[in-house]
């Protein structure tokens, strides 16, 4: 109960099966990048299109953050999500992998025309990311009332 007496009720989450994450994934074209940078997470805006197994993503961070000792792929999280902002009804998408830049210039030009995104600088990178894990949300109806959390005295 609130503290004026009614009923509160806050949206349920709900884990979505994989196979409906890379469909909830699959019918957008925008998302974040999300990388370490100097020691901290980055997030930018990112374009993305499905590719067989893989995420091939256009954003806008240094190709140098996407290897690491050895040349050896960066780890990377890419998120997505529709929310609305009335009923707060909506469903999100979280893809970890590792990525790396597109190293065949013929490829990389044709996703540059297929994918939407933001230059920052001379930063303008198209990426492979290829997922370790898919996990995805739905965000439901208000179903779950909510504990009594009115300060004692406050009724």
């Amino acid at each position: 109960m609130a503290c004026d007496g009614s009923p509160v009720r806050l949206p349920r989450l709900m884990e979505a099966s994989d196979t409906e994450a890379w469909r909830l994934l699959d019918r957008t074209e925008y998302g974040h990048a999300v990388v370490t940078l100097h020691g901290f997470p980055a997030v930018r805006p990112a374009g993305h299109l499905l590719d067989h197994d893989s995420l091939v993503v256009r954003t806008a961070l240094p190709p140098d953050l996407l290897t690491t000792a050895g040349d050896r792929p960066s780890p990377l999280a890419y998120h997505v999500h529709e929310i609305d902002p009335t009923s707060g009804n909506g469903w999100e998408v979280t893809v970890l992998g590792l990525a790396e830049p597109i190293a065949d210039p013929r490829a990389e030009a044709r996703y540059r025309v297929s994918l939407p995104g933001w230059t920052h600088g001379h930063y303008d990178t198209v990426l492979r990311l290829h997922p370790h894990t898919v996990t995805g949300f739905r965000l439901g109806h208000p179903l779950s009332l909510v504990p009594d959390a009115c300060p004692v005295g406050v009724r």
